[in-house]
C-alpha cells in the first residue's frame, strides 16, 4: 500500500521544516560574510528562534506522518528515518553557523596598502594578545592580516623600509569584542591608518 495524500503532505511539510532553517541560516551567514550588512546578525538570531519552531512543526509532522502509516499497517519506513535526520542535522549546523558567525563578528583585519615607490620589508603588529607580522609588501600591492583581540588595548605597527624603522598607531582603542577593519596606507614618507567600513 502507498502512502496516503495526507501521510505524503505530513512528510513534505516535515522535510520542508527541517531543510529551511539550516538554509536560511547558511544563506544569512554567508551573505554577512560577503556584505557585512549590519542587520544580517539580528536577522541570524530571528533564525535561529524560527528554526527551532519550524523544526519543532517539523517534528509533530513526522509523528502525524508515521500514525497515518501505522493506521494502515504499514511500517514507518526509511522516510521517517530522513526526516528525523534532516531535523536533528539542524543543531551541529546552527552550532557551527554560531560559531563562525560570533568568530567573523569580532574578527578586525588589517589592510596594508603600499601607495610608494619601496617595498615595505617588514610590518609588524601588536595588539591586546596579538602579533601578526607581514612581510614584502611590493611598490602597488596590498597584504592583509586578520586577527582576534583578548583583551582591551592600542593597536600599533612596526615597520621597517629602506632599512628605515617607523612606528605608530593604527587604533587608539579595540577590544575583544571589536570587529573591523583599518586601512593602513605607505605613501614613502609615512603610513596612514583609516577606519573603514566593512
Amino acid at each position: 500500500m502507498s502512502d496516503s495524500r495526507a501521510g505524503i503532505v505530513f512528510y513534505r511539510v516535515a522535510m520542508l521544516c527541517g531543510i529551511l532553517p539550516m538554509t536560511v541560516g547558511v544563506a544569512v551567514y554567508l551573505l554577512y560574510e560577503i556584505t557585512r550588512w549590519d542587520s544580517l546578525p539580528l536577522i541570524g538570531m530571528f533564525t535561529i528562534r524560527g528554526g527551532l519552531v519550524s523544526v519543532a512543526i517539523g517534528f509533530v509532522c513526522v509523528i502525524a506522518y508515521a500514525f497515518k502509516r501505522h493506521a494502515v499497517g504499514q511500517l514507518w519506513g526509511p522516510r521517517v528515518g530522513k526526516a528525523v535526520s534532516v531535523m536533528v542535522l539542524n543543531i551541529p549546523v546552527c552550532l557551527i553557523v554560531i560559531i563562525l558567525g560570533i568568530n567573523s563578528m569580532t574578527r578586525f583585519t588589517v589592510v596594508l596598502e603600499n601607495e610608494g615607490q619601496e617595498t615595505i620589508t617588514r610590518f609588524e603588529i601588536e595588539g591586546p594578545g596579538v602579533e601578526k607580522t607581514i612581510e614584502d609588501v611590493a611598490p602597488g600591492k596590498s597584504k592583509s592580516a586578520r586577527m582576534h583581540f583578548n583583551n582591551e588595548g592600542t593597536l600599533v605597527y612596526r615597520a621597517e623600509v629602506r632599512g628605515e624603522l617607523m612606528e605608530g598607531t593604527i587604533e587608539g582603542y579595540v577590544t575583544g569584542a571589536d570587529g573591523g577593519k583599518s586601512i593602513v596606507t605607505f605613501s614613502d614618507t609615512a603610513f596612514s591608518a583609516q577606519r573603514t567600513e566593512w
